[in-house]
Parts: C-alpha cells; structure tokens; sequence
C-alpha cells in the first residue's frame, strides 16, 4: 500500500508535505494525541548504546518544539507511558525497517533493528513539527523501510574546496536527517599522509584526527564514513611533483597541449612501486576509519597504455591490464582488513571482464545524464553476480548554478534500474571539477531528491523538494529560498533549451581564448538567448530579497546565491561580446569592452574569496581563483 489513509484527506496531504522521505504506507485515523511532559522508555538502552543514540536524538527533536522528555530504560508497575522505542526484528520484517503506531494514549515506534528504530525516531522528528503547527499529533500508523540497504552521497573535497569541520557537521546533520547511511569524502592528496607532506601542506588536507572525529559523528548517527581515495587516474596533484614521476605511467609529458594527456595524471599499471605506494596510502588512511569498505576510485585512466604500460596493453588488452592492476590495489585493500568499491566506467568497455572481478569487491556504475544507460550497464552486473551501486550526481559541477532538471531525470533513472537489477547501493555524487566554482547550496535539491527516491522511490518520485528545503534546512516560513535556488539551477537552459546537462557558463570562462565557433558546448549560443539567461539571473538576484531563511547560515545563503547569479551573468557578458565580433573571439571585443569585462571579474574574485572562506578552508582558495585569473588575463591582450 503507497501513501495511504482511511480518513480525513485534508490532514494526510498536510502531514505528507512534513515527510522526508515520504514512507511507504501511512494511515491516519480520527483523533488525536496531545502530548504531555512524559518519558521517553528505551527498552534495551543499557546494552545498546545505539538505542540510547535514538532516543537521545527524540529526546532532542521533541525539545525542540517544546515538549520535554525524560528517558528511561524500562517502565514502571502499571505506568502507561507516552512513547515507547522497542525493538523486535519479528513485529517489523524488514532491515532498517520500522513501525510508528500514535493512538490517543501514547505512541510506539518499533524498529526492526536500532538503525530502524532511529529511522522512526526521524519520521517522529517530522511529525512533530506537524504537531507543533496543528496543535496534535494525528491518530497515524506509519510502515516504512527502505528500497536500497545503503544510501549514500559523496562530496569532493581535492578539487580545490575543502569544507571547515563545523561545515562538515553541519552537512553531516542534513544528510542524516534524510536517513542517508553513507558518506564518501572523495580524495586525491587532501589527507595528511605523514611522508608526504609537500603534496597537501597548501591545501587545507584533513588529519587522521579530524577523520576520526567525523567517523564518529557519522557512527552515532547510523552513517557509514567510507574513506575514498584514489589510486589510479585523477593522480594529477601527486604526479605534478617531480618526487613521484617514477610511478607515472609517463614521465615525460610528450604533448603538454593535449586535453587529455598533456598532464601526468595517471599511475604506471605495470609498476610494482605503483602498488607498494598505493598500498603505503591504505595503511595510514584506512585505520582511522571503522567502516569496512574503501573506494579506491580506479576511474579514467587516461594515460594507460600510452607510456610505460604501452607493451603491456599491445600484448594483452587494455581491459586486461587494467583489471591486472586493479586486482593489485584490491589486495591491498584485503590486507587492511577492508573491501573495495571502484568505479565501472573502464570495466564496462571489457563486459568479459566482468566475470573475472572477485565476489568481494563492488562496482559502482556512474553516469551523470539524465539519459544514461544505468539499464543496459547494469544488466551486465547482474548477470556476472558482481554486487555493485548506481551512481547518479547532482550536476552541479562546471555548471556555477547548477544543472536541476538533468540532476532531478538522472537519480530517477538510477534509482529504477537499481532496483531492477538488485543493486546493493546508490550513490549519488558531488564533484568540484576546474576549480568548484559552484556553492553546495546549488546540490541540496538534487542531494535531497537522491535520498528520498532511494529510500522509497514509488512515494517520493513527486516529493516536494523545495517545500522540505525551505521547512527543514533553510526554515523559510516564506516557502521562498529553495525555489530561488532551485530555479537558478534551470537558468542555463536559457542558453541552450535542447540540452539539460549543458555547461555554458563554465565553457564561456574556461574556453575564454577560443572562438565561440571552436566549442562544441557554445556552437548554438545567441545573443538572444544569453540576453535572456542575463535577464533571469539578475531577476535571480533581485529575488534574494523574497527569501526569509532564518537557517543559522541565511546570510551566507544569500551571498552564495548573488555571487554564483553574478559570476554567470559575467560568463554572458562574455559570450555576448565575442558573438559581437565578426570572427567570434576576445582578441577582437574592442578595448573598452574587455576593460568592462576586467572590472567585473575583479569584483567577482574578490566575492569569491570572502564567500569561499564562509565555509571552507582557506587552502585550495588560490587554486579556485587560478581559473578565473586564467580568464581575466584575456581580457587585457
């Protein structure tokens, strides 16, 4: 039974936009229950500290709309209290599962398992704000369990962004508050690896210190931390370092203008130094983290084949020797007690590979538009019995405002081929590329949409994404702040109506001192469209005014919204004054457009360094700023 009820239709709409993720069956009845300052009673709190974390967590939630609760461990003789948080695997059948009965007398939340029990501790949570605004808690039962066991985001912290640790707690809190149970911070240097010192001393790394702290707070919040690091492709700020080239798969960089394989990027696959230095990194990082998986990345590989591994790939296939070395780095995996996870784009192109993964690794199958193959990619794993996840983003990345529509399409996708196909996990991904130009803020639609349609997809596939935002994380009584952000994360379809994953501010900045005709991403601008999209942006920015966000973090939510509004009207300035010109480039935009054009970044750079360290560690600032100064500088030729 979906969303249900067998009386008072009004009141089951209302509670229902109070719900995230919505669960799967929930039947009001007449009546109500009004709470009186009571005890909570947590049967089993002395022997399982995570029953004691969940009713610590009601304890607090319910205090937060002034009803106050004292906790027991058992009830008195012939006491009949207000809650009760029980556990029995036999009342409610499935894992993480959990059960919510409120009668006129008292409410009982059953879980299957504690993190069941913490589950409807949540949904409880949410309720009570229902009853705070109602004056009552309605008569409800409420069934619910998850779809997909694990539920998980990732966000980037090497591209540049690094968050502070009170941001990181803060992002952890919201995460799981939409009963995500996984979380991934991806890395490529910024942990501080004791013998390597010089690749991270600049940028902001975390220590074994913070990790174990943020380890914990997710544990006591029924979230798995799984360390991230990669150990293949994406090696481009180890590789840059003259210390480590003799486990580049090239140490001669043979075309430095070459997109792909202009940089040393990519490890040697045939070098045993590769795997001892790969395995060094497992064995400082992994301790500090309880979970029992690690994702050792193993995704575009670039350069393999080209250098060192060139005789190998001739000899055996390039499918082989990757897979070769990926085995190599899931030993190492398996000697520090962990399992791996790695990225399924390079294995995909070998199927018969496929069968030749071990059982105790996991695949995660990415892919970012809202078209992608997650159906026939899948299948493949499915078929060759290999666990793996489906792997949606939130398309922010290269986009400064976001990319909504395509983000909203594409976790859909995943989330109904995942369970299709059996997958054990989704994961929906956050990434930083050229810079991490865009705010987070432009990722909580499509962060919250990911955890609510893993959850529960056939109940929350129309989830009021911007209702919950507005009540629950920016607490915009207004219902005004998520809709504004929510509809610059759709202003570049402005720019290109016939593509929703289009980049067109980040290609305007970053291809600066190319004709427009030169990019495939900018081929079908106009000047009337990017007039248009200027338009909606300013019109973005004279919105802010609208929002009633009283979050702690309101103003910072403000700045976040005009500085990313500001930064895509000035990539439209741009693409405006170079369609101007007869041949399309900025060597020809005539001297006072370009000096108009140099004052604008200027004051866009100078925002960006105030807004960045808001939330985030300074390090990494000065490389974000790099990519905008690489603009700027074509400004003045």
């Amino acid at each position: 039974m979906l969303f249900g009820i067998v009386s008072n239709a009004q009141e089951k709409t209302a509670l229902k936009d109070y719900f995230v993720p919505i669960p799967k069956e929930v039947i009001i009845s007449s009546g109500n229950f009004i709470p009186n300052k009571g005890r909570i009673i947590a049967y089993k709190i002395s022997k399982n500290n995570n029953v004691r974390l969940a009713a610590r967590q009601l304890q607090n939630l319910l205090k937060e709309k002034g009803m106050h609760f004292s906790i027991a461990g058992n009830k008195a003789k012939g006491e009949n209290p207000e809650i009760e948080l029980i556990l029995d695997a036999k009342k409610v059948k499935n894992i993480q599962g959990y059960f919510i009965d409120v009668s006129e007398r008292n409410i009982k939340i059953i879980g299957h398992d504690a993190a069941g029990l913490y589950y409807g501790v949540l949904t409880l949570g949410q309720m009570a704000h229902y009853a705070y605004d109602h004056g009552n808690f309605p008569q409800v039962q409420v069934s619910d369990h998850p779809d997909f066991k694990r539920r998980g985001v990732t966000m980037d912290i090497s591209r540049c962004k690094v968050p502070t640790m009170e941001s990181l707690y803060q992002y952890i809190d919201m995460f799981a508050s939409w009963k995500i149970n996984e979380i991934q911070l991806y890395t490529e240097h910024t942990f501080e690896y004791q013998n390597h010192k010089k690749v991270w001393q600049d940028d902001g790394a975390l220590s074994a210190d913070n990790i174990l702290a943020l380890d914990k707070y997710c544990a006591d919040k029924f979230i798995d931390l799984v360390p991230n690091q990669n150990g293949f492709g994406h090696m481009q700020r180890w590789l840059e370092h003259k210390e480590y080239w003799n486990i580049a798969e090239n140490e001669e960089v043979k075309d430095p203008s070459h997109p792909l394989l202009g940089f040393r990027k990519t490890l040697s696959a045939v070098d045993e130094e590769s795997v001892r230095f790969v395995g060094g990194l497992y064995s400082e990082l992994l301790p500090n983290f309880s979970s029992d998986y690690i994702n050792i990345g193993g995704d575009e590989p670039y350069e393999l084949g080209t250098g060192k591994s060139k005789e190998a790939v001739d000899k055996k296939g390039k499918g082989q020797v990757y897979l070769d070395f990926l085995l190599k780095l899931n030993d190492e995996v398996v000697k520090n007690g962990k399992k791996a996870q790695f990225w399924g784009d390079i294995i995909l192109h070998y199927p018969d590979l496929i069968k030749k993964l071990p059982k105790n690794i996991t695949c995660m199958v990415w892919g970012y538009r809202a078209s992608h193959p997650f159906d026939k990619q899948a299948s493949k794993f499915k078929k060759a019995k290999i666990p793996f996840y489906v792997c949606p983003g939130t398309s922010s990345w290269r986009s400064i405002t976001g990319r909504v529509e395509n983000a909203i399409l594409n976790q859909v996708n995943a989330a109904k081929n995942g369970l299709k196909y059996d997958a054990i996990g989704y994961l929906n991904t956050d990434w930083g590329d050229k810079g991490h130009h865009q705010h987070l803020i432009s990722s909580y639609a499509p962060y919250v949409y990911g955890a609510a349609v893993s959850w529960s997809l056939k109940v929350n596939e129309t989830l009021d994404i911007n209702s919950v935002l507005n009540r629950y994380i920016y607490k915009d009584p207004a219902n005004k702040t998520s809709q504004i952000i929510y509809d610059m994360g759709n202003v570049n379809q402005l720019t290109d109506p016939s593509n929703v994953f289009n980049s067109t501010f980040f290609s305007l900045l970053k291809y600066c001192n190319q004709p427009m005709s030169a990019q495939r991403h900018l081929k079908k601008l106009t000047v009337v469209n990017l007039t248009k999209t200027k338009n909606a942006l300013y019109h973005i920015i004279a919105r802010v005014s609208e929002s009633k966000a009283t979050s702690t973090d309101a103003s910072i939510i403000h700045r976040e919204i005009e500085s990313a509004a500001r930064l895509a009207i000035h990539a439209c300035n741009l693409g405006i004054a170079k369609l101007n010109t007869s041949d399309g480039t900025i060597m020809s935009v005539d001297v006072d457009t370009k000096y108009q054009l140099a004052i604008e970044m200027d004051a866009i750079i100078a925002e960006h360094r105030e807004v960045w360290i808001l939330r985030n560690k300074v390090g990494g600032l000065s490389k974000s700023v790099d990519y905008l100064l690489e603009t700027r500088k074509f400004y003045e030729e």
